[in-house]
């Protein structure tokens, strides 16, 4: 329930903040936070960067060569020549 209720309120918060685009002065009235901590965990927020995800060349190659390996057992069992 803890984590409902946590989550619900940074659901309102980033939905006020990114599609209704509401200033940070109703936020600090709400919850009576300084605007300066509100527009620096902003700017945080904004400066974070994706996580780099690691090439798929790997995954490819090891995809085309599940591919050829069951085409192969394939045209085996069918006697089918290879397109």
């Amino acid at each position: 329930m803890f984590f409902i209720i946590v989550a619900h309120m940074l659901w309102d918060i980033s939905e006020d903040v990114f599609i209704y685009r509401v200033s940070f002065r109703r936020w600090e009235r709400t919850w009576g936070l300084n605007k300066k901590d509100l527009e620096e965990a902003y700017k945080n927020l904004l400066e974070l960067k994706p996580v780099i995800v690691p090439p798929l060349e790997k995954k490819i190659s090891r995809l085309r060569k599940a591919a050829t390996s069951i085409r192969e057992r394939m045209r085996r069992k069918l006697k089918v020549p290879v397109a």
